[in-house]
């Protein structure tokens, strides 16, 4: 009786087991279950993947089997084409694409995997779209301003940096780009670069890096840094709109001339010469007659006349001018006319009045420097001087006389009085001789002559006689 009873406990006591295993089996959540199936797996372990985002060259790959039999391991592509390899140890993965890599294993008898993504491989270096450009800028202040345009397949552009010949980092390009470029503009001034060759470098964000050079012998740096300050001091105010517009096209000539290369090539020396004309160095004045009657001298000429302190606006027209004497009464110019004759000395004086303005628009333009002006002598005078009439007096102007045609030499504009002595007055005129520019008439001359004479004369007797009594005494 007591061994069935005991029969009956166990078996109850196992159903009973039964059902509790059974319940806590359907307990166990399936995530639970395939988490602790997946921690016994084998691993992919990938080192040196970006944390957050973006591109690396390469990444290396090992595979953790966790005690697992081997099968090896195999790279699909994203068309679907898979190649598979026996695993004897980490290895490099540095392909550019989409790629599943799997690691196949065995359980049991049935074959497993496990697979990780690899989409962030960038192993193409970067290019240079075109070739390093050279912008001399004197408006923007920048001399020698050196760019390079550059892309990247994948990443991007991390840096693009200038290098000498012995490997030393002289200075980064700037991201010059806008968002309507499709590629990247980077920029910097060169112009005090301490090197005579630049090596240009871009690098992507994956570390991939491509080189390009510069030859700096080929520009003329001198000249851009003088042309740099020459642009930099010049005052906007003094030129008209033309003016400025001309000068602003003559400093672009000259900085293309200078981005191309060279030194004193004949590009530059022309662009040189048309800068200098446009800042206004000499002014070309044209010359105007207001008056043509007889009294007033013909063949008016100026150099170029320097205006750099006068005010002028550079562009303005500059005219000089010559007519009739309007500043004074008849009778006032009738009396200098009269005394310039007398203080000329000449015995036949031939006077011409005229006045010299030099005027832009309504402004009359203050003389900073002599002037040399030349007009045509009267043609029967072979000598002539010029006199200005200024704060009440006469006073006579260096001059000098070539081929017809006297140049004198004026610090002020006004009325001014040309003398010369007419060469062909005779008849029953007394004769006499010019000496230097003076008329000396023969009377004078003989009066002259006689009074030397006679003191001759008196000092030869004197002598005579002093040397006779003495002559006589010693005897």
């Amino acid at each position: 009786m007591m061994k069935g009873v005991i029969r009956k406990t166990h078996i109850m006591f196992l159903l009973v087991a039964a059902v509790f295993a059974v319940a806590m089996f359907l307990a166990v959540p399936d995530g639970e279950a395939a988490a602790e199936e997946y921690a016994s797996a084998p691993v992919i372990v990938v080192s040196g993947a970006p944390e957050s985002g973006g591109y690396v060259g390469s990444v290396n790959i090992a595979i953790e089997w966790n005690g697992f039999e081997p099968l090896g391991y195999g790279i699909r592509r994203a068309d679907g084409e898979e190649s598979s390899y026996a695993y004897t140890g980490p290895f490099e993965f540095s392909s550019e694409g989409s790629y599943t890599i799997y690691a196949y294993y065995y359980e049991g008898a049935d074959v497993r995997s496990v697979s990780v993504n690899v989409d962030y491989i960038d192993s193409t270096a970067p290019y240079f779209s075109d070739e390093v450009s050279m912008d001399v800028d004197f408006s923007m202040g920048r001399g020698a301003y050196i760019a390079v345009t550059v892309g990247d397949a994948l990443g991007g552009i991390a840096r693009v940096y200038v290098s000498s010949a012995e490997g030393e980092t002289l200075f980064s390009l700037v991201d010059g780009s806008t968002a309507s470029e499709e590629t990247n503009i980077y920029a910097s001034d060169c112009l005090d670069a301490g090197a005579e060759y630049l090596y240009i470098t871009a690098e992507d964000v994956a570390g991939n890096t491509a080189t390009t050079g510069y030859d700096m012998r080929q520009l003329d740096r001198a000249k851009i840094r003088e042309y740099l300050s020459v642009y930099a001091a010049l005052d906007a105010e003094r030129f008209t709109t033309a003016g400025r517009a001309e000068l602003e096209s003559a400093f672009e000539e000259l900085e293309s001339a200078l981005e191309a290369g060279g030194t004193n090539t004949s590009d530059i020396t022309a662009a040189e010469q048309r800068v200098a004309r446009a800042m206004g160095l000499g002014v070309s004045v044209v010359t105007r007659y207001t008056d043509t009657s007889d009294g007033i001298p013909s063949g008016l000429s100026v150099p170029n006349i320097d205006i750099s302190d006068s005010g002028v606006v550079i562009g303005d027209d500059v005219v000089l001018s010559i007519g009739a004497v309007t500043s004074i009464s008849q009778e006032e110019l009738d009396n200098n006319l009269r005394s310039v004759s007398a203080i000329s000395g000449y015995r036949d004086p031939i006077v011409s009045a005229f006045t010299l303005s030099l005027t832009t628009g309504d402004q009359n333009i203050p003389l900073g420097s002599p002037l040399a002006v030349t007009v045509n002598m009267p043609s029967s005078a072979a000598v002539a001087k010029v006199y200005i009439y200024s704060g009440g007096a006469m006073r006579q102007l260096s001059s000098s006389i070539t081929q017809g045609r006297i140049t004198f030499y004026t610090s002020e504009m006004g009325d001014f009085y040309l003398v010369g002595d007419d060469e062909r007055a005779g008849g029953d005129e007394e004769p006499g001789l010019t000496i230097g520019d003076r008329f000396f008439p023969a009377s004078v001359l003989w009066t002259a002559g006689g009074i030397v004479l006679g003191v001759a004369v008196i000092a030869g007797v004197t002598a005579f006689l002093i040397l006779y009594f003495r002559n006589k005494k010693t005897k």
